[in-house]
């Protein structure tokens, strides 16, 4: 017989029987165990996470013969095993046809959305009828605004014409994990047996502003137009508005940012216990600062306080020319010192005694803590070696504690100079204010950026903490934290009495701030638009996968919108962030982050809504990028030039709208009016000010007075800094002295009354 109406019949799949129903326009194939994608809920899916032609892959897959077993034992899931899982369908459109197991977004870019693509699944199904309009701004809803705490944009309207677009900044600044620290709750959604409701082509999650049709039976993506089958177990019906009549009672469809319950399958080993482990410094520079009491005193003052403190882990180890380990065993009085100096052949001398349960070993651990001082104190520096062996110790903590994985806390003082890691000195006050200037600032030590991968696929994080009397290379060292999504600290000159209790304040910071573990986030946006760059402390894998062994309030990230497009579809831009991860209490978690911006037809309506907060952050983030690539020079013009494309888009607005000149018949010409004088919009004023700011301030400015170590700490600051913290660092707030009162500047007898 020959096809029913409504398209071709699927490839492989059975005939028509006679007398059955047509097929609905433009439904997509169902499929199920016996290939193609898996039913929306079941099998499990990742952020990002495609169906290649294998079927169903999650994000840290299960080991053959063990299902739903997870061993306490096993090793740290590795980078490489969440490329592989997470490595689905882009959100720019499906992969070629005719390409066996090609698996799209993997080690490239994924392909973009071509017209011949409509009527592919992309999802190792077979090419059929796929509706693909995106979702017009009047069928979608608006009303729920997203959460500026997570998710920050620098416009919130986009304009249509690629040829607009360039002329303003178009970006986002994401801080996943913002607000746990201060009690926000984000709203927690369990989908039960419908399974997570996402996507089949793109794998989106489902949000506020997707479009519901066929009465609640199907709905539209809103990032790249597919209409998605409801499953039986999520369906409603849907009011006379488009609604669900069940909207109120998801918090999925009436908040821009939730938090999704992830099942079982979505980890490979049980959940594990926060581990907290510490590389200190004892060399004689170390010694001479007195920064070793500072930070045993933050460790001692944190211990209560460490996240779920009942679960948690912990080991140290100190260095000079050589290691030492602590045997931490609960049995003992007193922690035993365990000194290793064979750097080339490194070993563990009590391997299961130098990590250890923290309630368990309390006692030792508080002893170790108080001795420290005592043993490495400023009145031992004359006898204390000035070589390091920094290589050797980042070794050894992480056979301790690679199993697991956990955060890394690294007290360097000096530049390495024994064994793996070793650095030369590389600083040149000749080169300052030159164009070789910038070789100071990149991190190009091949040892120390393999560490840095490796510890990122063992789901450790470092959290550097540069000490230094002199010049430390903090281009390089500084590698460790960017590549395992850490931090970097740096007291240059570090004197004990001025410096202690800033060390103290952001040791404790990092110890006690709430942790997401083994994390990795995917952020995904509409067809037409794509994300051109990232930006902030991680590691990636694939094109748009960031790998986060850890990820806490402050971490920020940004990342920019470039167009695939000259004239964008659809009635919205939207973007989602979705961050995988584990909490502390062993749950995993998937934290779901929207957005909508809606397209506007002229230059004008866009340039309104620039946020001049959020752009000069995506700004100065972009110009860290090009000053590590190009120079110091090259940043400068880069943020001189985006400021100069918006005030072009501001005049050519004025232009636009100007008046012509009334002409009568018969007249002698008059000469032209003058051009009218552009008026910078209110939201604008700040732009240009801002601009020079940066250009002038400590990461961009140029001369010679700036040293490299402390160039880098501030071009890492900015890499990494939330919106409202790079708006006083650009500009800083200024205050009266002349008129304050006496009390101003001393410590308050009762906070509470402030």
């Amino acid at each position: 017989p020959p096809p029913a109406m409504g398209g071709p019949p699927t490839m492989g799949g059975p005939p028509p029987t006679m007398g059955g129903p047509p097929p609905a326009m433009g439904v997509a194939p169902r499929t199920g165990a016996e290939g193609g994608p898996p039913r929306m809920g079941g099998g499990p899916s990742m952020p990002g996470a495609g169906d290649g032609n294998a079927g169903p892959s999650n994000f840290y897959s299960i080991a053959a013969g063990s299902a739903g077993s997870y061993s306490q034992n096993r090793a740290a899931p590795s980078v490489t095993q969440l490329e592989n899982a997470m490595s689905g369908v882009s959100m720019t459109g499906p992969p070629p046809m005719g390409v066996p197991g090609a698996g799209p977004g993997v080690h490239g870019m994924a392909p973009a959305m071509s017209p011949g693509a409509a009527g592919q699944t992309g999802l190792g199904g077979a090419p059929g009828p796929q509706p693909t309009e995106l979702p017009r701004l009047e069928d979608m809803d608006l009303s729920v605004a997203a959460d500026s705490l997570f998710l920050r944009t620098s416009v919130t309207k986009v304009p249509q014409q690629q040829s607009d677009g360039s002329k303003v900044p178009i970006g986002c600044v994401l801080t996943p994990m913002a607000g746990d620290d201060t009690g926000n709750e984000v709203p927690l959604v369990n989908f039960g047996t419908a399974g997570i409701v996402r996507c089949k082509r793109c794998r989106a999650y489902i949000n506020p502003y997707v479009v519901w049709v066929d009465n609640g039976r199907r709905w539209r993506c809103n990032l790249c137009g597919l209409l998605n089958e409801v499953p039986q177990a999520y369906f409603s019906h849907i009011d006379a508005n488009g609604k669900r009549k069940d909207r109120e009672e998801r918090p999925e469809l009436m908040n821009s940012t939730v938090e999704i319950v992830a099942p079982g399958e979505y980890m490979v080993r049980a959940p594990q216990p926060p581990v907290f482990f510490f590389v200190i410094d004892v060399s004689q520079n170390a010694l001479n600062g007195g920064y070793v009491k500072a930070a045993t005193d933050a460790i001692l003052q944190s211990l209560d306080s460490l996240p779920e403190a009942s679960r948690a882990q912990i080991g140290f180890i100190t260095f000079d020319t050589s290691v030492h380990f602590y045997n931490l065993n609960s049995d003992l009085s007193a922690p035993q010192m365990l000194c290793v100096s064979d750097l080339e052949n490194l070993f563990l001398p009590v391997p299961e005694d130098l990590l250890v349960d923290l309630n368990d070993s309390r006692s030792v651990v508080e002893s170790l803590l108080q001795e420290l001082p005592h043993m490495f104190g400023p009145d031992r520096a004359a006898q204390a070696p000035i070589d390091c062996a920094l290589g050797a110790a980042l070794l050894g903590a992480e056979r301790v504690m690679g199993h697991i994985g956990g955060k890394l806390c690294v007290f360097a003082s000096t530049l390495p100079s024994l064994g793996d890691g070793k650095l030369a000195y590389r600083e040149s006050a000749a080169i300052y204010g030159t164009e070789q200037e910038v070789t100071l600032l990149r991190g190009e030590d091949k040892w120390i950026k393999d560490r840095a991968l490796e510890l990122s696929r063992m789901q450790i994080c470092v959290e550097l903490f540069l000490v230094s009397s002199g010049y430390s290379d903090a281009a390089n060292l500084s590698q460790l934290a960017i590549g395992t999504a850490g931090h970097v600290f740096y007291y240059p000159q570090f004197h004990g009495e001025r410096d202690a209790e800033k060390l103290t304040y952001e040791l404790s910071r990092v110890l006690t701030r709430p942790l997401a573990l083994e994390a990795v986030m995917r952020i995904r946006c509409t067809r037409g638009m794509r994300i051109s760059s990232f930006h902030g402390n991680h590691h990636m894998r694939a094109n748009d996968l960031m790998a986060l062994p850890n990820c806490g309030p402050d971490n920020c990230y940004a990342v920019n919108l470039t167009y695939e497009e000259p004239v964008l579809a659809g009635g919205c831009v939207c973007i989602q962030a979705a961050l995988l991860y584990t909490t502390t209490a062993g749950e995993r978690r998937i934290r779901v982050m929207n957005t909508a911006l809606p397209i506007c037809q002229a230059l004008s309506e866009a340039v309104d809504t620039v946020n001049v907060d959020v752009a000069i952050n995506v700004l100065a983030k972009q110009a860290v990028t090009v000053a590590l690539r190009a120079g110091l020079d090259t940043a400068r013009q880069r943020l001189h030039h985006a400021c100069l494309e918006v005030l072009r888009g501001v005049h050519a607005r004025t232009n636009a709208r100007a008046p012509s000149a009334p002409m009568s018949y018969g007249a002698p010409a008059s000469a032209p009016a003058p051009a009218a004088q552009p008026k910078i919009p209110d939201s604008l004023q700040l732009l240009p000010l801002y601009t020079m700011a940066l250009q002038k301030g400590i990461a961009f400015r140029g001369g010679n007075a700036i040293a490299a170590d402390e160039r880098v700490f501030n071009l890492n600051l900015m890499a990494n800094m939330k919106v409202d913290v790079s708006r006083r660092y650009a500009y800083p707030r200024m205050f009266s002295i002349h008129d304050m009162p006496a009390e101003a500047g001393l410590p308050i007898s009762d906070p509470s009354a402030a």
